[in-house]
């Protein structure tokens, strides 16, 4: 049975060789392929990890309305599982060009090429700022709204009503580098904000000296031991996850204390803000004083430039009219 079920197959295999060998060669291309992409999944997440490490990029991000002040930093930082914190700002605004874009605006660390930095940038093409109106761009930029290196661009604020430079010092910047920067992945999202239709389209970094706020807006942070983990792995969502859990009571002590910082703040520009009122009232009242002493001042009205001319039409104006009324019967 088993000698006649050998020569029928082969006797098969020889009268369909050609058969045969296509199905031989498409298993062939199927297992490679199939084990090909087995492997690269798991070698592209190793790298991915491994560009993590290199360029330390932050384990865990927290935010506040309220921002935060040194002591939220030192607070974070003494946690037990932190290894690194840093403490930035960012802003969103549009980039002013001929198809306008929003932009956020991140400050640049002070040792932005030092290996220990977190997030250290990769630079792509030119270098990193050195003077206050120095920024690097995103890639997206140059490639998708066609900024170069050594052009300038315009920042303004996305709501009207706002005026950008009441956070940011300068709006013009000259570009001097293309950057990439491992809190951006996704290559087509940039993330969400709450201004113009929610969706950021790129990101820029300009010195931190820039920005008015006295607060950071954002705070980064790096567990301990997590350099010798993949990041896609159990054990890193393990390690991450409790370092959240360590943070949690630090919050909640730091998130009545910010209040208190912020109420502190806030009762120490009130005797600021009422001396100007003060000084504002004092002039009004020496003017009031002015008139009333000088009545012959009080229709007397300094003009010039434009003003000038807009006076000198309405008196031609009344002239006419004058002229007009003079030759007009009323009988």
């Amino acid at each position: 049975m088993t000698e006649a079920f050998r020569k029928d197959t082969t006797r098969t295999i020889r009268k369909t060789l050609n058969r045969f060998c296509s199905i031989l060669l498409i298993v062939a291309l199927g297992v490679g392929f199939f084990a090909g992409v087995r492997a690269t999944g798991d070698d592209m997440r190793s790298t991915a990890s491994d560009y993590y490490t290199e360029y330390n990029a932050m384990d865990l991000k927290i935010l506040s309305t309220l921002g935060f002040s040194d002591n939220d930093v030192a607070a974070v930082q003494a946690v037990a599982g932190v290894k690194q914190v840093y403490a930035g700002k960012f802003t969103d605004c549009l980039t002013l060009c001929q198809d306008n874009f929003l932009t956020r605006v991140f400050s640049l660390p002070d040792n932005p090429d030092d290996p220990e930095t977190m997030n250290r940038l990769r630079v792509l093409e030119g270098r990193l700022p050195s003077a206050e109106n120095e920024c690097v761009i995103d890639q997206n930029i140059m490639d998708k709204y066609g900024f170069s290196v050594g052009q300038t661009l315009k920042l303004a604020s996305a709501d009207p009503l706002d005026d950008l430079e009441n956070d940011l010092k300068n709006t013009e910047y000259t570009i001097v580098g293309m950057v990439n920067s491992p809190i951006y992945v996704d290559m087509s999202r940039r993330g969400s904000t709450t201004v113009g239709d929610g969706s950021l389209d790129a990101y820029l970094y300009v010195p931190e000296e820039n920005f008015a706020a006295e607060y950071y807006t954002e705070l980064y942070v790096t567990a301990a031991d997590a350099d010798a983990l993949n990041c896609y792995t159990d054990a890193y969502d393990d390690l991450v996850e409790a370092l959240r859990d360590a943070l949690t009571p630090a919050e909640a002590a730091r998130s009545e204390l910010r209040m208190e910082e912020m109420a502190d703040y806030l009762n120490e520009k009130i005797p600021e803000a009422q001396k100007k009122i003060t000084d504002a009232e004092a002039q009004l009242a020496d003017a009031e004083q002015d008139i009333a002493s000088h009545p012959h001042k009080a229709g007397q009205v300094a003009v010039s430039g434009a003003d000038r001319r807009v006076l000198g039409v309405g008196g031609m104006l009344d002239e006419q009219a004058d002229q007009k009324l003079g030759h007009t019967d009323f009988s």
